[in-house]
């Protein structure tokens, strides 16, 4: 595992439904827990090919951490990091090696 390179703290976030006073329902954020995480470069073939973004991975972050964490990761949540939310596209845990887990996050507007 790389953990020198996972210099980034990032925060999972879970929104739940709750019921105030009133007995109406209203949705809330729940902060899970943190970690350290590298997030990885754009490399050149995704640069070339998005017009767009011009080698700076910002919209679409891809997290690098590692595979043991303290609550086994669910796709519905979202990420916080550098005050922005994310929300998960893709979780690819490493089951052979038990090394790294990679998490493709799209940003929340």
């Amino acid at each position: 595992m790389r953990t020198n390179n996972m210099t980034e703290r990032i925060t999972f976030v879970a929104k739940t439904t709750g019921i105030n006073e009133d007995f109406e329902p209203f949705e809330k954020t729940e902060e899970l827990f943190s970690c350290w995480a590298e997030v990885s470069k754009l490399t050149v073939r995704e640069m070339l090919n998005k017009k767009e973004q011009v080698g700076y991975r910002k919209n679409t972050p891809l997290f690098l951490i590692a595979y043991k964490q303290k609550m086994e990761i669910q796709p519905d949540w979202q990420i916080v990091w550098r005050g922005k939310t994310y929300e998960i596209t893709g979780l690819d845990p490493d089951y052979q090696k038990k090394d790294l887990t990679k998490i493709q996050a799209r940003e929340v507007s």
